[in-house]
């Protein structure tokens, strides 16, 4: 008897994940543009336009995207615990990566 684990629910999860993963990337390319370098006065003149059109839409759509999602998950499959398991460890990353480009302007 063989056990089929790849499903068509697990190949979405898995491109999901992967799409996070580039938002990830993305976020912390923009990011890292503005990011002060130690000793430094923290912002520049274009610093707000940078992050305004650069992160923050990155950051909103995936975070936005991932509520939506746990939400739909939440409400259609209360049996598979390990899909929210995934979206809940994604919206932790984004709050893991936000927190981390926030140190950039403390230290």
């Amino acid at each position: 008897m063989q056990i089929n684990i790849w499903n068509a629910k697990t190949s979405l999860l898995v491109i999901w994940i992967a799409a996070n993963i580039f938002g990830f990337v993305r976020y912390l390319h923009f990011a890292s543009m503005i990011w002060p370098v130690y000793g430094d006065n923290v912002g520049g003149p274009g610093d707000a336009f940078v992050w305004f059109l650069g992160s923050f839409p990155c950051l909103g759509f995936f975070v936005i995207a991932n509520i939506i999602i746990f939400f739909v998950i939440k409400k259609i499959a209360l049996k598979k615990q390990k899909y929210l398991l995934v979206i809940c460890s994604l919206l932790a990353l984004w709050i893991v990566i936000f927190i981390y480009d926030g140190i950039h302007y403390w230290l």
